[in-house]
């Protein structure tokens, strides 16, 4: 089967959100650096180095309120940029709140790429809401959910819609109304690359939320990997997660099958390799639920 090209890795880092790390570390090594380095053309190379872990956590989409990337930055160029008009007291300051405040934001960010537990009963129905990620978009393709099924045992029932939104998959949502199931969510991608806000998008996915989180079913969702500014996407999908109590899947997962050889057929869409890399890398996270 012809396949397509892979995303590249610079933009698989954009993607599943690794790039906020390395910025992150590149700045507080930056900052750490220019307090023990006095020589005029190290401190320049220091700054440089420390502007260009700025920008990669600027542009990482990391789900931060604006403010709280306000005070990040505005410590940030207290230490590396402007510490030479402060006093030796006032730098020190300076430069612990920022290492203080970095490392909360690295933990607060770092739990939402931990491996998951999906506590999927193995007795129970799985269904799958999704869009071309999670359909066969050849005649002869066998997707992801309908492979899994086969490896896992666990009985699958597919409702994935090629072109599906947030909103259109209300639809296939209100169709198991009444089946005791787990739900597995794989959507959001056709409103993330169209015009929608974030704001239409955290409306439209409380609604599906609303209809497929019933009292004793389990309920998983993919987060969405995103490229640079849609913070608000990521925003939403967290804080409805946990209003629902649903389990949410790294990005990481989606993007380890965009970025593998062979596994996409335009760079964007699965492959049959892409399909069963997905349905593997499912597996070992699925356990027993109960």
């Amino acid at each position: 089967m012809k396949t397509g090209p892979e995303m590249s890795q610079v933009v698989i880092l954009f993607a599943n959100g690794m790039v906020f790390f390395i910025g992150l570390g590149c700045t507080v090594v930056a900052s750490l650096l220019r307090a023990l380095v006095k020589q005029s053309l190290a401190v320049s190379v220091i700054r440089i180095f420390g502007i260009f872990g700025a920008i990669l956590v600027i542009l990482s989409s990391a789900p931060f309120p604006i403010w709280v990337y306000a005070v990040w930055f505005a410590l940030f160029t207290g230490t590396l940029l402007c510490s030479g008009v402060f006093p030796r007291g006032t730098r020190i300051t300076l430069l612990i709140c920022f290492c203080i405040l970095s490392a909360v934001l690295c933990l607060s960010e770092v739990r939402y790429h931990f491996t998951p537990s999906l506590a999927i009963p193995r007795h129970k129905q799985l269904c799958v809401i999704g869009d071309s990620l999670s359909a066969p978009i050849r005649r002869d393709d066998h997707a992801w959910p309908d492979v899994l099924a086969g490896i896992s045992g666990v009985t699958v029932m597919n409702l994935a819609v090629p072109g599906n939104t947030t909103k259109g998959a209300l639809d296939e949502a209100k169709t198991i109304r009444g089946i005791d199931c787990s739900v597995l969510i794989e959507i959001g991608g056709n409103d993330l690359l169209g015009d929608m806000s974030a704001d239409a998008f955290s409306r439209q996915l409380q609604t599906l939320l609303k209809e497929v989180c019933v009292p004793g079913r389990y309920v998983a969702m993919f987060e969405l990997p995103l490229p640079m500014f849609k913070n608000g996407f990521s925003r939403a999908q967290r804080s409805l997660a946990m209003r629902y109590g649903v389990q949410l899947i790294p990005k990481r997962y989606m993007t380890k099958v965009l970025g593998t050889p062979g596994c996409t057929t335009d760079g964007l869409h699965f492959s049959q390799a892409g399909h069963d890399l997905m349905a593997r890398s499912l597996l070992p996270i699925m356990t027993e639920g109960h």
